[in-house]
């Protein structure tokens, strides 16, 4: 089974991808910290990790930078809003493996899960 992580600040939110993630099978590791987000992805060694890029403290893209910086290949699924969706052409997300603008849906939040990970293991 895989074991995904999400880090987000918005509970509603944050739940509603435990939720969609859970239902398609994958074992869901949420918090809403930045700093317990990189504690848990170092100790528990997700598949995956899904990143807000705006976390009050450590941001997003910063939990991401240090998970490299520590050479943890784990791929990243950054999500912002679209106003921050501008940063990407600037190439503000060199670190992450892919990029999801809020708000989305689930078909295409499954579909980038999906494309990161190997088939049939979930």
């Amino acid at each position: 089974m895989h074991k995904i992580l999400v880090i987000e600040d918005d509970e509603e939110l944050l739940n509603g991808l435990d939720m969609i993630l859970s239902k398609e099978g994958y074992q869901v590791l949420t918090t809403s910290q930045g700093e317990m987000g990189l504690d848990i992805a170092l100790q528990e060694n997700p598949n995956l990790i899904i990143l807000d890029q705006s976390l009050p403290g450590i941001s997003g893209l910063d939990v991401c930078q240090e998970l490299r910086n520590k050479g943890i290949r784990i791929p990243i699924i950054i999500m912002s809003t679209k106003a921050e969706a501008v940063d990407r052409t600037t190439g503000s997300y060199p670190d992450a493996n892919d990029y999801i603008s809020k708000p989305f849906g689930s078909r295409e939040l499954l579909s980038r899960v999906n494309s990161h990970l190997p088939y049939n293991n979930h």
